[in-house]
């Protein structure tokens, strides 16, 4: 997706495919092709979903063209969604190269106790670097609105994510589960339900920042 696409859209799974299970790309360049578009059309078309939502959260008459909005800035969304992206494959480069680091040593089968230690170690550092990650993401997850809410760049809006979410990193993980939960109950419901819990979903999202934007607004 230009360089987003190469880096964020395609650059973090494939990443993720490297650490995990050494596979890269698909069995055929028509597979790769048609995830490159997917996520593409993805990045693209869900924050027209997030404009909608915001609109109807704040009453302001929301219409089918805020479907579309995502379309008018397509390099500004991609731009930021590769700012957004660059830390975590930052910290999952690192982290998975001290995990692979620590499975490098050698320890002989008598020394159980460096075995167990070196076990240990691994899952200290795979925890760790679950929490970052985590914590991270959380914290710039909100660049898509704020693109959308105040026209800002997309240096900004990741910026500005970073700072407004200082203090709603557990609030927005809550959040976060309690919406998992909501939509596994509609993906049993023979997926029908997700028709609902997906927009139920938005709708909770654009609350959630708006609140916190007021707040902050006000601090």
């Amino acid at each position: 997706m230009m360089l987003g696409l190469g880096l964020s859209g395609v650059g973090f799974p494939v990443l993720i495919d490297l650490v995990i299970g050494g596979k890269v790309w698909g069995d055929t360049w028509q597979s790769n092709l048609t995830s490159v578009s997917i996520q593409f059309l993805f990045m693209i078309f869900y924050p027209g979903l997030q404009a909608y939502a915001l609109k109807a959260v704040r009453r302001e008459g929301p219409d089918w063209g805020d479907f579309f909005w995502g379309w008018k800035y397509p390099v500004r969304i991609l731009t930021a969604d590769l700012l957004s992206s660059l830390p975590l494959l930052l910290i999952l480069l690192v982290g998975g190269a001290a995990i692979a680091g620590v499975n490098a040593v050698g320890v002989p089968e008598a020394f159980l106790f460096f075995k167990y230690a070196k076990y240990a170690t691994q899952g200290v550092l795979g925890a760790a670097l679950l929490w970052v990650l985590g914590y991270v993401s959380i914290r710039l997850n909100q660049w898509s609105l704020l693109l959308i809410d105040k026209g800002v760049t997309a240096r900004q809006s990741v910026q500005q994510s970073w700072r407004l979410m200082r203090a709603h990193t557990l609030s927005f993980l809550v959040l976060l589960v309690i919406l998992a939960l909501v939509n596994c109950l509609g993906a049993l419901a023979f997926l029908v339900g997700v028709f609902v819990t997906i927009p139920v979903s938005l709708g909770a999202f654009a609350a959630f920042y708006v609140k916190i934007s007021e707040k902050a607004g006000g601090a």
